[in-house]
């Protein structure tokens, strides 16, 4: 009988340990502002789906300095990008984007009054590439320190102080034959 409790007590201890760290944020609706694009805002999951070139949903705290923003997001087709926008200003189009392609790369830029300049462009090693699997992709920003992690496993650090705040928000790429899911798992002010 003491082995089956501690049993259960161990299968409880590290069922809550999975549940604390993938909870999905429930974030309403009207939480965000959307630019382009079909998006559905319903049981934490947010469907997206490609109207135009570039398709973004901002999150509508107006702007974050210091930040940890993780989600997790899945393709549904086998083309086009999609990920994060931060530290992003829409009237100037200025900011960070971290683009995730199912061929497993990545594309980490920056754009200055609508120009992208690409920081790095690589291939992610930890990634899962199927239709309709999921990955995890979390950005944390401090001062000008970019850390941006995938899958648990870290993809890049740089340096990068031309916008120390802005907006965050979702991203997706391409026309209607684009779509993702998008889970949002943590938004966390750091000042």
């Amino acid at each position: 009988m003491i082995k089956f409790s501690l049993f259960l007590y161990f299968l409880f201890y590290c069922s809550s340990l999975f549940l604390i760290t993938e909870k999905e944020l429930k974030i309403a609706e009207d939480s965000w502002t959307t630019r382009g694009g079909i998006w559905d805002f319903s049981d934490s999951i947010y469907y997206a789906q490609g109207t135009q070139r570039n398709n973004k949903a901002y999150y509508n705290k107006k702007t974050i300095a210091d930040f940890i923003f993780e989600i997790k997001m899945t393709k549904l087709t086998e083309d086009g990008s999609y990920g994060i926008i931060f530290r992003y200003n829409e009237k100037k189009d200025d900011g960070y984007v971290i683009e995730l392609w199912p061929h497993g790369g990545y594309v980490l830029s920056k754009y200055q009054h609508g120009i992208r300049h690409i920081i790095s462009n690589k291939r992610i090693k930890n990634y899962n590439k199927a239709v309709y699997a999921w990955n995890k992709l979390s950005v944390k920003c401090i001062a000008n320190s970019i850390t941006i992690h995938i899958n648990g496993q870290l993809l890049i650090t740089v340096k990068d102080t031309l916008y120390k705040s802005g907006r965050i928000g979702l991203f997706i790429g391409g026309g209607p034959r684009q779509q993702a899911r998008f889970k949002i798992l943590k938004i966390q002010e750091l000042n």
